[in-house]
């Protein structure tokens, strides 16, 4: 098992200790612990929270998340949530503000910017079916965070009538977070890390790539040629030490993010 996969893994684990020893612990601590835990344990992550972004808590996404190898990238917006394992988990999907429902904001912003769209789920220990069926020898025994297309879950909780969402309802939407990095070798020929994690998203996550009704064909979303300045300039950056001046110069290009995390595959170290 590689070393990311391994931190992808030990990461979930302790979410699901934390939660069930203080469930009223916020979605905002855990994104920040997860995302800043992630990035000091892999050299080829960076990760950087906006001081400034008090909107993206109502209108935009939690984090942005790009995928970056040596001909395209993966652009990722996702919404965090914590799940009610005993309750109805419709009013979280369902939340909405002045500005509308959350997942539509977030599915519409996640168009315009060409990224996949997905909430993560953060959970107490639990044990459920998952998309992918589950291996032990690769994920959390009862993982702890759940990746869900964002489109999978408004078509089939949000769109219809209201109806009571439980945490199976959700899981069986889902699969671990840690799936993403510890899965993929199988959907692509060697050292080709960013084929292997766009498979297997189109393979789990397949509703995301069904087209819109009068749309023109969805089948690439989410991969990028180029990489926008703000991304090159923090894989630029050495270590923990991203340029103070970084924030003012790019956050008005990410006005609807909290944080940015941007994972290096460029070696393909998958």
């Amino acid at each position: 098992m590689n070393t990311a996969c391994n931190h992808f893994i030990s990461a979930s684990s302790y979410i699901s200790r934390w939660i069930a020893a203080q469930p009223s612990v916020g979605e905002e601590s855990i994104t920040d612990w997860l995302l800043y835990t992630l990035s000091s344990n892999i050299a080829p992550l960076k990760y950087k929270k906006f001081t400034k972004h008090q909107e993206a808590r109502t209108t935009g996404a939690d984090w942005e998340w790009w995928i970056v190898g040596a001909s395209q990238s993966i652009r990722l917006r996702i919404q965090a949530k914590k799940l009610k394992p005993k309750g109805d988990n419709y009013p979280s999907l369902a939340y909405s503000n002045a500005h509308g429902l959350q997942i539509e904001k977030l599915l519409s912003d996640a168009s315009r910017m060409n990224a996949l769209a997905f909430y993560a789920f953060y959970s107490e220990p639990l044990s459920s079916s998952f998309l992918c069926g589950g291996n032990p020898s690769t994920r959390t025994a009862n993982p702890a965070v759940l990746l869900a297309a964002a489109k999978t879950l408004e078509t089939h909780f949000v769109k219809p009538a209201r109806k009571y969402v439980s945490t199976s309802d959700i899981a069986s939407k889902c699969n671990p977070y840690e799936c993403l990095v510890c899965c993929p070798r199988s959907m692509a020929p060697r050292n080709d890390a960013i084929r292997g994690i766009y498979g297997h998203i189109r393979h789990y996550y397949s509703e995301m790539f069904e087209p819109e009704e009068n749309s023109n064909s969805s089948a690439l979303i989410g991969l990028h040629d180029r990489l926008p300045l703000f991304v090159r300039s923090l894989l630029e950056s050495k270590g923990e030490d991203i340029p103070d001046w970084w924030e003012s110069e790019f956050s008005h290009q990410l006005p609807k993010v909290d944080s940015i995390m941007v994972w290096d595959l460029r070696e393909n170290d998958l």
